[in-house]
C-alpha cells in the first residue's frame, strides 16, 4: 500500500468515541453498495482511532477483522485536539487513556485537524475494496 496507510488489524485499534446509529447505517449502505471502504485515522504509537469509528464499527459488524489504516505522529504539535461543539482544547493524554480505558466520549465530541485542517483532509481518500480485508 502508500507510504502511510496499511491494512490493519481491528482488535488492535482504540477507539475513543462512540458513534450515532442513524449516520452508521447510512454510512454502512454506501461502503456495502460500494463494496469500498476509505482509510480510518490512526495514531502510530498509540493505535488510538482519531478519525472514523463509524467505519471501524462497520467493518466489524461486517465481520472484517481489517480495515485500511492511514498512520499519523498523534504527538506532532501540528495535531491538535477539541471540543468539537466548544471548541475548547482537549489533552491528548487523556483521549489516549480514555481510549485505553474504553471509556469513549459521546458521538461527535472531538475534533483532530492537523495544520489546522481535518484529519480527513490529510489523509488518501482512495477507496480499499472490502475484499482486500479478508
Amino acid at each position: 500500500m502508500r507510504e502511510n496507510i496499511m491494512i490493519m488489524e481491528t482488535r488492535r485499534l482504540w477507539a475513543h468515541e462512540e458513534t450515532r446509529p442513524e449516520h452508521k447505517e447510512h454510512l454502512k449502505k454506501q461502503i456495502v453498495e460500494s463494496q469500498t471502504i476509505t482509510p480510518i485515522v490512526v495514531d502510530r504509537e498509540t493505535f488510538v482511532v482519531l478519525d472514523g469509528h463509524h467505519r471501524l464499527q462497520i467493518v466489524q459488524e461486517l465481520g472484517f477483522g481489517k480495515i485500511p489504516v492511514h498512520w499519523m505522529d498523534y504527538g506532532d504539535a501540528s495535531i491538535e485536539v477539541k471540543a468539537y461543539d466548544t471548541g475548547t482544547p482537549l489533552d491528548k493524554a487523556h483521549v489516549i487513556a480514555r481510549a485505553k480505558q474504553k471509556r469513549l466520549y459521546p458521538p461527535k465530541s472531538t475534533r483532530h485537524t492537523y495544520q489546522g485542517k481535518h484529519v480527513s483532509e490529510w489523509t488518501e481518500k482512495h477507496p480499499v475494496s472490502l475484499s482486500e480485508l479478508k
